[in-house]
């Protein structure tokens, strides 16, 4: 594999393919969204109860969210592998092409190595392509969350003076206008 410069260290990168699931992914998606609410519950910003929600999902609701026409979710994999996932859904209830980004997470394996950035990258493509002028997503205010500020900030969005608190902590939103 070739190396590339990454913030300025020379790292080795992975071969990874990003892929929006379909409904026959949805085991993988099961699988690589409970790994990242038990590795880094603290970066989802969820309390006791929406967590146990989570964890507890029947499987037809984990089909159910593939089948939502307002919704991608996107699938980081090396190899077959499911490493990551970003969750984007359609909100024109709220301002047409206007689009959410929740549940981004890199496992532990592929992080500093330019991995969440292609992910993020491919999202942001794929929103646009489906007409999406705007994107928002939150992210804690905890020192852990600064790789993920970063990557965001790199990307272009701007983090809003909008701050809320959840479950005690700092819940910042960032935003991103999709230029054409």
């Amino acid at each position: 594999m070739p190396s590339e410069s990454l913030q300025g260290k020379n790292i080795e990168q992975p071969k990874v393919a990003i892929e929006i699931a379909k409904l026959e992914d949805w085991e993988d998606y099961k699988k690589i969204r409970l790994e990242a609410i038990e590795k880094n519950p603290e970066a989802f910003a969820l309390d006791p109860e929406n967590l146990r929600q989570e964890i507890y999902k029947r499987d037809r609701q984990w089909k159910e969210t593939l089948k939502d026409p307002n919704v991608m979710v996107f699938l980081l994999r090396e190899g077959k592998d499911a490493k990551g996932l970003a969750i984007t859904k359609h909100k024109p209830d709220i301002e047409e092409g206007f689009w959410r980004i929740y549940h981004v997470y890199v496992s532990a394996s592929l992080r500093g190595k330019g991995a969440g950035e292609k992910l993020m990258t491919e999202a942001l493509e794929k929103i646009k392509e489906r007409g999406g002028k705007k994107v928002w997503l939150n992210i804690m205010g905890n020192p852990e969350q600064s790789p993920a500020r970063n990557l965001y900030q790199k990307l272009g969005f701007i983090k809003s003076k909008e701050v809320y608190e959840k479950s005690g902590k700092k819940l910042y939103f960032m935003q991103k206008e999709l230029k054409e």
